[in-house]
């Protein structure tokens, strides 16, 4: 259905972040509640956020990106049709 992992980058304490949901189970929550429980195993490891490129039409992680309980989210245009986006814990 969908898989989500984190690499640490001990020199910045942020993770970065992959995550897919099948294109059958999408729309579902699979994805929100990948990333919340991400986001509970980043914290337990002390670390202050993820970081990630994202497509700028992928509008279903931009969207859980910018409504799931980050306290910032930096989201900057890296080249046309791609966002790097941090975001804080």
């Amino acid at each position: 259905m969908g898989v989500g992992q984190f690499h640490i980058c001990s020199d910045t304490s942020l993770a970065e972040l992959a995550l897919i949901v099948s294109d059958n189970y999408q729309n579902k929550g699979i994805g929100r509640e990948l990333l919340t429980h991400m986001m509970q195993l980043a914290k337990y490891r002390e670390l202050k956020g993820f970081e990630g490129i994202v497509q700028t039409g992928n509008r279903p992680m931009l969207r859980i990106c910018e409504t799931i309980s980050f306290s910032t989210v930096e989201k900057t245009l890296r080249k046309p049709g791609v966002y790097e986006l941090k975001m804080y814990f």
